[in-house]
């Protein structure tokens, strides 16, 4: 394995109820993962799971995998160990599998470290994001990007229709959200994205990449709650840029930093303040 400089973590649970961000630091293992629990509102209680959300349940399974695996597992069994219990935990609450909108699950972007590459397996919308010798930047792809926008579109009608109460757009957004999911979830389409749910589909929708290890600078791995708001929806290129720029200047700290002066004024308009984690490794 190169040789390790430094290790810096930020995790900020802002205004969620319930913690469903995590991060993994077990050496060679490294990664971020984001709880995602089944749409639910005021009217539609949530599934719990011995107390804990389904993004809670989820985040403490792939933590609990990564975190007792030993060094020579492979990095794709793990996932697929993750997955397999996600998916035993929620069809002996009865619930089916094949329904993506009743489903909790995470996004993630986890790599295993070896002498000679990154093997990096991501889903969803968290981000891995590399930087060699030469300051050339490599990033993974937002899967979400087009799914997002077109919550955001509906939640920015609800948001106006309702004049700003989120419990009331909340309300009206699960049955939007439920058929979303349903269409999108573990889906090999232009709209699909992964997420580690129980669904076997996730490792047809997943992206792998490996990145070559000798001449690395800087490794980070983050949630999309880390992101400055400003960033959220551009190119993933230019926020590459943008969040190593962050970065350099300021630390983690600093990013989550310019990430809530982003959110004052009730501008991520689904919620107030959102989990953020991060990881940075210097090399």
């Amino acid at each position: 394995m190169k040789k390790i400089k430094r290790i810096e973590t930020i995790f900020n649970q802002g205004t969620a109820k319930h913690q469903e961000d995590g991060f993994i630091i077990n050496l060679p293992f490294v990664g971020v993962v984001d709880g995602v629990s089944a749409a639910w509102n005021s009217k539609i209680k949530p599934v719990l799971f011995d107390s804990m959300s389904g993004g809670e349940m989820t985040r403490k399974v792939i933590l609990k995998t990564f975190y007792s695996a030993r060094e020579n597992e492979s990095l794709e069994k793990l996932i697929e160990i993750a997955n397999e219990q996600v998916g035993e935990i929620q069809i002996s609450s009865g619930i089916p599998l094949e329904r993506s909108d009743l489903l909790a699950g995470a996004c993630f972007a986890i790599t295993r470290l070896n002498l000679e590459n990154i093997d990096i397996i991501q889903a969803g919308d968290c981000f891995a994001l590399w930087v060699n010798a030469s300051d050339k930047i490599g990033i993974t792809k937002n899967q979400n990007r087009l799914v997002q926008f077109q919550e955001q579109k509906i939640i920015q009608k609800l948001m106006k229709k309702h004049r700003g109460d989120r419990e009331k757009m909340w309300e009206e957004f699960y049955e939007p959200l439920c058929s979303i999911r349903q269409k999108n979830v573990n889906k090999n389409t232009n709209r699909g994205y992964g997420l580690l749910n129980g669904q076997p589909t996730l490792f047809e929708c997943w992206q792998r990449i490996v990145v070559p290890c000798p001449n690395l600078n800087l490794l980070m791995f983050f949630t999309d709650g880390l992101i400055p708001l400003w960033l959220e929806y551009c190119k993933e290129k230019k926020m590459a840029k943008q969040m190593v720029a962050l970065y350099r200047e300021k630390g983690l700290k600093g990013i989550l930093s310019e990430t809530r002066k982003s959110e004052l004024g009730g501008k991520r308009e689904h919620t107030e303040h959102c989990e953020a984690t991060g990881i940075a490794i210097e090399f």
